[in-house]
């Protein structure tokens, strides 16, 4: 693990392993603390919403698809999608299940 311990640094559990740790920047990361409503299902899947996938400049997958996978879709224009999340200001959450409820 590297001897960083600022919020934000990425620490490497061996030198060459897979496991990452990342840690937060308090005020900048967390868990959302509601949900933002981006898809409904159509064409037989959930999907982005048109409108949502427009702001946003796309997504690399066909029609907006949401799937649960350890790989994300990759944001066409990412900076587009951040200024799109900004504007929705989300307030966020330092802790996980800070209500002691399990998700």
């Amino acid at each position: 693990m590297t001897s960083s311990t600022k919020p934000g640094a990425v620490h490497y559990l061996q030198k060459n392993g897979d496991d990452i740790v990342v840690t937060g920047k308090p005020g900048v990361s967390g868990r959302f603390a509601s949900y933002l409503d981006i898809g409904k299902f159509r064409n037989g899947s959930y999907r982005v919403r048109p409108d949502v996938l427009e702001a946003w400049g796309g997504l690399g997958v066909k029609d907006g698809w949401i799937q649960r996978s350890a790989n994300p879709p990759l944001f066409l224009d990412p900076i587009r999608f951040a200024k799109w999340l900004q504007a929705m200001k989300v307030r966020l959450l330092a802790a996980n299940n800070p209500d002691g409820s399990a998700v």
